[in-house]
């Protein structure tokens, strides 16, 4: 439980502090270095979440293992789908660009589903 806390709460932090910079990036003489201060806390931030999760990673046993880098390919590659789907559309049919900063979410998402149904199937 503690771990889960310990993620949600940092992937909310790096989600406020893209928000943040995309609402500081236009117009305004201070905007930039706000902006600048947002982006380098959206950096802090998913470093730590990711040294959390090695930390994590490392306490496991070998099975676990197994189980955590069959959830990290699946989401990886579902992220690496969507990305190339959505670059296609937007080329070819107009749509709109799709922030890549919120890809790291996205792939958290994915982990988190994608880990909860591996768990089910152990159980």
């Amino acid at each position: 439980m503690r771990r889960w806390l310990i993620e949600l709460g940092l992937g909310l932090l790096f989600v406020s502090a893209i928000l943040g910079a995309d609402r500081f990036s236009e117009g305004g003489a201070a905007s930039p270095p706000v902006a600048a201060a947002f982006v380098a806390g959206a950096i802090v931030v998913l470093a730590l979440w990711s040294f959390a999760y090695a930390a994590f990673y490392r306490g496991l046993d070998e099975f676990e293992r197994a189980k955590e880098l069959e959830a990290i390919a699946l989401a990886g590659g579902f992220c690496v789908i969507f990305a190339a789907a959505w670059g296609t559309i937007e080329a070819f049919l107009g749509a709109p660009d799709f922030p890549l900063a919120l890809l790291a979410p996205l792939f958290s998402a994915l982990y988190a589903i994608i880990r909860t149904l591996i768990s089910w199937r152990y159980r």
